[in-house]
């Protein structure tokens, strides 16, 4: 695996239990056996892919783990449904999970998430705790679930307007628009 080279990775793309198309960066270790070769499974956040995982899933290799890497739904080669209650932390943990499925990892993984994908990847830690080894998150801290959904304008006015803000933007009926212009 050359981290310069993203097709020195191995790629993949499946349809999971829920119909949706995952694309995946799937690297085994050179001694790998089934069902014994520890998993780390990442998580990336946004605006990211798989590769920005790159320098990370070579060492964990020679090392001896299994690492898998998805692009989040909405990302790269996988699918991008339109139907917005699909991108909930749950229901992409529920992906995350049938990911696993389709890949045949029955043995709790580590999970390591980044940013944005942090939120889905402690909702796939409390939701699957008896696949979860350990759940690792980088510069996200811990968030306990959300016991109601709020809109974007209550989390940026919640969390703060001036950090936050870009939200309101990418949700505007122009802002997706404007991005294309520029």
């Amino acid at each position: 695996m050359d981290p310069l080279e993203p097709s020195s990775f191995n790629l993949q793309t499946t349809k999971i239990a829920s119909g949706r198309r995952y694309q995946y960066c799937d690297q085994v270790p050179m001694d790998y056996k089934h069902g014994e070769t520890p998993v780390m499974l990442l998580v990336h956040g946004f605006p990211e892919l798989w590769y920005n995982w790159r320098y990370q899933i070579g060492p964990w290799v020679h090392r001896g783990w299994r690492v898998v890497a998805p692009n989040m739904l909405g990302y790269g080669e996988t699918d991008k449904p339109e139907d917005i209650a699909l991108y909930t932390p749950l229901s992409i943990a529920a992906d995350l999970a049938g990911l696993l499925d389709a890949l045949d990892i029955k043995k709790p993984v580590i999970v390591v998430s980044h940013d944005w994908g942090s939120a889905d990847a402690w909702a796939f830690s409390e939701r699957y705790t008896e696949r979860t080894r350990m759940m690792i998150s980088i510069s996200i801290t811990y968030q306990p679930a959300l016991t109601r959904s709020f809109t974007v304008p209550e989390m940026v006015e919640y969390a703060d307007p001036n950090f936050l803000g870009y939200w309101l933007f990418f949700n505007s009926k122009d802002g997706a628009a404007k991005i294309d212009r520029n």
